[in-house]
């Protein structure tokens, strides 16, 4: 398999079961914080579509995302529906999945530099995936939580 098709299987997949699961959420749990300190749903898809930005613009070369100076980031108050929720993280997903479609299969070893570090755009894309399906995992966890222990995207 070539990177492109690597990169592009599995930015599709994980942005497939996160939409799922986000999916599967009661709307009345997408926005509660577990515990009274957890982060929630909401949140997560927040701080997953904020990463997904950060690496499109490390790959094309432009500043990435404003990040918010606390020391986690939470949902904006304008978002009131899992609808806005879903809508976001699947435009920011979306942007990704497209900017990966547009290189050629040998232009995913050219170098993606940040302030921090050197990676390729192939490293860049597979980070967007592995950091989504991380945060799919807690939105799992959050719907077991709720006494849903069915896998909505298997």
């Amino acid at each position: 398999m070539d990177l492109k098709a690597n990169v592009l299987s599995s930015l599709k997949v994980a942005v497939s079961h996160f939409i799922k699961d986000l999916e599967a959420l009661p709307e009345e749990a997408v926005f509660v914080h577990h515990g009274g300190t957890s982060r929630s749903a909401a949140d997560i898809a927040y701080e997953t579509a904020l990463v997904n930005d950060e690496m499109r613009a490390m790959i094309v070369g432009e500043a990435g995302p404003v990040w918010p100076e606390e020391e986690w980031t939470h949902a904006p108050e304008s978002w009131k529906t899992k609808a806005d929720v879903v809508a976001f993280f699947s435009e920011s997903a979306g942007k990704l999945v497209a900017l990966a479609e547009s290189f050629k299969a040998d232009e995913f070893e050219v170098i993606a530099k940040s302030e921090k570090s050197e990676r390729t755009r192939f490293e860049r894309f597979q980070f967007a995936a592995m950091h989504t399906m991380y945060h799919c995992a807690q939105l799992n966890y959050i719907q077991s939580m709720l006494g849903d222990g069915e896998m909505h995207w298997g």
